[in-house]
This record gives C-alpha cells, structure tokens and sequence, in this order.
C-alpha cells in the first residue's frame, strides 16, 4: 500500500507542472487589447430609394405617390455614443396623380437636416428634421405651371456598419413643403407626404 501511495504521489507530482504551464497558456492576458468600439465620425457620400405618398391641397382630392431616389451626402460627430450630424440629398422624382388635363407631379425634392443619435457600436438610431424643398408641374385645362416649394421635414431612422467602410441605413420622413400658387390660379397648393426609404452610405 505505501509503495503504490508513492507511486501515486510522484506521478502527481510530476504532471502538476505540466498542468500549471496549461492553465497559463489557456488564461487570458490581461493586457490583451479589446476590440475598438465603431466610429461614426467622419464623412460619407450614398445612394437612396424609397416610395412617398401624399396629398395636394386644393386640388380636388389628388393623391400624389411614387418612387423617390437619388445622391445623399454628409458629416458624422461623435462624442460618446451621443452622435450628431449633417445631412443634405438630391433626388429624382416620380411622385404624381392625375390626368393629363388635371394633373400635378413632383419634378425633383431635396432635403438638409440635422440627425441626433445614439450608437451602440454599429447600430445607429436616430431623430432628423430640417428643410425639404422641391420642383412641382401642374397641368390643368388651358395651361401648365411650374412653382418651387420650400418647407420643412421630421423623421427618424436606424443605421448600421456593415464594414467598417459600409453602412445601410431605413428611414421614415414627413414631408411638407408649404403651399404655392400656380400660374394665375387663385389659391395655393401645398404637399404634404410620408416618405420610407432605404439606403446605402460610403465612409471616409
């Protein structure tokens, strides 16, 4: 018994160094260096597409919608996760109703605003509001007119990294963009739409 209790011991002891230099390996370094955190700060230039739907007054009931797309540009500042930016988009037009004796359509619209958010990481929420403005033609008996808007828009959306370079973003926004008269006839008209689209921005 006491020759196989030491036979028992030194076998012990001798894998107890081995053991020892495993459980270092296996142990994390405490000066290992954490991943970075994603920054949202810098510029960027993108492409959106989404649908807008609408109303114009005094129109006679027109409901103006369609396809809205084009060029986004802007600016990110981070401090935290508290991120503030710029933004400004250019975009072709779709967005109409009508026949052609009594019809309006959007030529053009374009936005800059402000964007408040707050990052986890990669995942972006945010609130946005600014100017909206744009081109409209109205075609009625006897005539056609064009008139330039100017109004404003509030939104929100949510935005992430896909890399560190590409991000995708969804964004809802409601459009008004006041109301205007139209060659001679006598009252304004004013647009109103919500606007959903998607769209994909390049990081500097």
């Amino acid at each position: 018994m006491t020759k196989i209790a030491g036979a028992f011991a030194a076998v012990v002891l001798t894998a107890m160094p081995a053991m020892a230099a495993d459980m270092i390996q296996r142990q994390p370094s405490p000066y290992s260096a954490a991943p970075a955190a994603y920054s949202w700060n810098g510029f960027y230039l993108g492409l959106n597409a989404g649908f807008a739907s609408g109303d114009l007054s005094n129109s006679g009931g027109l409901e103006p919608s369609g396809f809205v797309g084009g060029l986004t540009g802007g600016a990110n500042w981070q401090w935290g996760n508290v991120v503030f930016g710029l933004e400004t988009d250019i975009n072709y037009s779709g967005v109409d109703d009508g026949l052609y004796y009594d019809k309006w359509e959007l030529d053009w619209l374009g936005t800059t605003r402000v964007r408040l958010g707050y990052a986890w990481d990669r995942f972006l929420p945010y609130l946005t509001g600014g100017f909206a403005y744009g081109s409209g033609t109205y075609k009625y008996w006897g005539g056609k007119d064009d008139a330039n808007h100017i109004g404003w828009t509030l939104g929100a959306g949510v935005e992430g990294a896909i890399t560190q370079s590409v991000s995708a973003k969804i964004e809802y926004l409601y459009v008004d963009l006041g109301d205007k008269h139209y060659g001679e006839l006598p009252w304004k008209n004013e647009f109103d739409a919500s606007l959903l689209r998607a769209g994909v921005n390049y990081h500097f």
